[in-house]
């Protein structure tokens, strides 16, 4: 009851707008693609609630993160500095810091 996303269909793909993800990023974006299909996501904006997740649970989430073939993700509050410099280094060019003031063009 306390998280809340949303989802839009861009002619690049889906663009995700997460709220805080306590129900978890991977549950999240599991049920977006059951729901929407297997279109693919442009971009995924916003809290993945990783920031206070265990090491273990964290490089679970994080390898889970990438096998949705994500072009775009921008992170920010609650992903936490620690899980946010692992996306970054992971994702590379497709990681973006996703702060107040950020555009996102779809």
């Amino acid at each position: 009851m306390d998280d809340q996303s949303v989802v839009i269909e861009t002619q690049k793909g889906l663009l995700i707008v997460l709220g805080c993800c306590h129900s978890g990023i991977i549950n999240t974006l599991s049920y977006i693609v059951e729901k929407m299909g297997q279109n693919p996501i442009h971009a995924v904006i916003g809290g993945t609630h990783l920031g206070p997740v265990g090491d273990a649970q964290r490089e679970k989430s994080i390898a889970a993160i990438k096998a949705f073939d994500i072009e775009r993700l921008g992170v920010s509050h609650c992903t936490g500095l620690k899980t946010a410099c692992l996306l970054a280094s992971e994702f590379g060019d497709h990681f973006f810091f996703c702060n107040v003031g950020t555009v996102v063009e779809a």
